[in-house]
């Protein structure tokens, strides 16, 4: 699991990584750490490869609020936990999904509490499903439940989703591998769906609202095996 700790105090960053590797150890979680000690540089050299994420709210330069407003631009599931000595700014962070905060001084008891909040998170609710694919923009993490549909034109593979498209960086048979294991279908070579979003379905086409998708013959009997097991699970 990654772990991210912004604060621009080094001694509170040791605090964190100790208590992390005790929480580490007591639960056999395995966590690789990543720490900065600005929200700046935070957000500049941001990827979405994170688990939970730990956020200092009073920083110089950028503070965590700053921060999370671009880092939700960025990464809308990711888990965010914030770091602060006054509560009071706590209860503004829940505006960008926070999943709890911690107090400084920090407390180990308080710590494990915001981890096991998270994880209870991400294990229980899908919303944390998400894909991250390369754009020419940079990398960009897509909730599943917002992908509706990718197709390809030319060479150009483009996701769709319930709130924008995204020219990525892949080919769309090694995208139908990635997501596999969440029974999406490629019903012909230009087309990827995700089943959560079909409406109809009939014996040669697939509907995603108006939308229609011709269904391969060639690809007929595993198509509908997949839309099958998706079903029954």
């Amino acid at each position: 699991m990654n772990i991210c700790v912004v604060d621009d105090e080094i001694e509170n960053i040791e605090d964190f990584k100790k208590m992390l590797n005790q929480y580490s150890k007591e639960n056999n979680v395995e966590f690789n750490i990543t720490s900065f000690n600005d929200g700046w540089e935070f957000i500049s050299k941001y990827k979405p490869i994170y688990d939970i994420v730990f956020l200092d709210i009073v920083m110089p330069k950028m503070n965590g609020l700053e921060a999370a407003e671009k880092l939700r631009n960025k990464d809308k599931v990711v888990s965010l936990i914030f770091i602060t000595n006054m509560s009071k700014y706590a209860v503004k962070g829940y505006e960008y999904n926070a999943i709890s905060y911690v107090l400084k001084p920090l407390e180990y008891d308080n710590l494990k509490e915001a981890i096991n909040k998270a994880l209870d998170s991400i294990n229980q609710n899908n919303i944390h499903q998400a894909i991250t694919l390369q754009t020419k923009e940079g990398f960009i993490k897509i909730p599943l439940f917002e992908f509706m549909y990718a197709d390809v034109i030319g060479h150009t593979v483009t996701v769709h989703t319930i709130h924008a498209n995204y020219v990525v960086k892949d080919t769309l048979s090694s995208l139908a591998k990635k997501l596999e294991k969440y029974h999406f279908i490629q019903c012909s070579v230009c087309y990827l769906l995700n089943p959560r979003h079909i409406t109809l379905t009939t014996k040669d086409t697939f509907y995603i609202g108006q939308i229609k998708f011709p269904i391969s013959r060639l690809r007929r009997k595993e198509v509908m095996k997949t839309l099958m097991e998706f079903f029954n699970e």
